[in-house]
C-alpha cells in the first residue's frame, strides 16, 4: 500500500475517508499512519468532495487539505457553523484560505443567502475564486475578495510561510520568523464597515475570523457596525496573547465567549484558556442563552 499503486490509491483513500466518518475509535491514529503511505506530503493528488451539494477541490498532498478531506479540520467549529447558520443569511469569511468555511457556509445559507470571503494571498485567492465561479454557476451567491480585512484602508505587507502549512501567512510585523518567510506580498486592506457601506449589503449574521494575529484589527474595522447595533455571531481564532484585548473589546458590545464542543454545541471557556491558540465563538448576550 504505497503511493506507487495509483490504480488502488483512489479507492483506498475514499475507503479510508469512509472509515473516518464512523464512530470507531482510533480513526485519527490509523489515518495518520496510512495516509502518508498513499499520499506523501508534497506530492499533489487532487480530489473533489461534496459539501452540501457543492463540489470542493482538495489536494491530498497538503496536510491541512488532507484534514479537511477526512473531517479532522476544526470539526467542532465546522459543526457549529452548520448548526447555527440558516437559509438566507449572510456569512463573512475573513482569512478564507482555499475557502473551506466559505463552502460550508454557502451550503448552509443556500441560494437565498450570501457569502463574502476575503483572502489576499494570490495563489490561495485563485483557489477561492475557482470555488466562487462553481458555486455561483449553481445559483449560489459567493463573492471572493482579494483583500485583507483590517482597521483602515491601506496597503500592507503580508508574509507567507515556506513551511508545509499553506494557511500560515500574516500581516503582523515580526510575527513570522525570518527563516520561515517564503515571500512577501503587498496586499490591500479594507475595513468591514466600509465594505458593507459600499456594497449596500444586508447585515452579517456570522463572521469567521482567522487572520493569524490580526484579529483585533479586523474587529476594530467593524466598530461602526457594532455601534449601529449589528451584532453578528463571531467565530474568531485567538491566541493567549490576543484573547484579553479581543475579549475586552467585544464585552463592550455585549458579547460572551465560548468554546465549540463536539456537535457544534457551545461550552463556557475555562480560565485560563487551555491552549495557546484556539477558535472561539463570541455570542451576543441576547442570543447566548437561546
Amino acid at each position: 500500500m504505497t503511493s506507487r499503486t495509483p490504480s488502488l490509491r483512489t479507492p483506498l483513500l475514499w475507503a479510508l475517508r469512509g472509515y473516518t466518518h464512523t464512530p470507531l475509535r482510533g480513526r485519527t491514529r490509523v489515518t495518520d499512519f496510512l495516509h502518508p503511505r498513499l499520499c506523501p506530503s508534497g506530492s499533489p493528488f487532487e480530489v473533489t468532495i461534496d459539501i452540501g451539494g457543492l463540489p470542493f477541490q482538495l489536494d491530498l498532498g497538503e496536510r491541512m487539505q488532507t484534514r479537511m478531506f477526512y473531517g479532522f479540520y476544526e470539526p467542532n467549529e465546522v459543526a457549529f457553523v452548520r448548526r447555527t447558520l440558516r437559509s438566507g443569511q449572510v456569512f463573512i469569511d475573513a482569512g478564507a484560505n482555499i475557502g473551506y468555511y466559505t463552502a460550508v457556509a454557502a451550503a448552509a445559507v443556500g441560494a437565498t443567502g450570501e457569502v463574502h470571503a476575503f483572502e489576499p494571498v494570490p495563489w490561495l485567492h485563485d483557489r477561492l475564486r475557482g470555488f466562487e465561479q462553481r458555486a455561483n454557476s449553481a445559483g449560489f451567491h459567493v463573492c471572493a475578495n482579494r483583500q485583507a480585512l483590517g482597521d483602515e484602508e491601506s496597503q500592507k505587507t503580508l508574509w507567507t510561510s515556506n513551511g508545509g502549512n499553506i494557511g500560515w501567512s500574516t500581516i503582523v510585523p515580526g510575527l513570522m520568523d525570518a527563516a520561515e518567510v517564503r515571500e512577501t506580498v503587498t496586499v490591500q486592506c479594507v475595513r468591514m464597515d466600509d465594505y458593507f457601506a459600499g456594497q449596500e449589503m444586508r447585515p452579517a449574521d456570522m463572521v469567521k475570523i482567522d487572520v493569524e494575529g490580526a484579529e483585533l484589527s479586523v474587529l476594530e474595522g467593524m466598530t461602526g457596525l457594532f455601534e449601529a447595533g449589528v451584532r453578528p455571531i463571531l467565530l474568531c481564532e485567538v491566541t493567549s496573547r490576543t484573547l484579553p484585548e479581543v475579549s475586552t473589546m467585544l464585552s463592550r458590545f455585549g458579547y460572551e465567549r465560548f468554546r465549540c464542543a463536539p456537535g457544534g454545541k457551545l461550552k463556557p471557556l475555562p480560565e485560563p484558556m487551555a491552549f495557546p491558540l484556539a477558535t472561539l465563538a463570541f455570542i451576543p448576550s441576547a442570543r447566548s442563552h437561546e
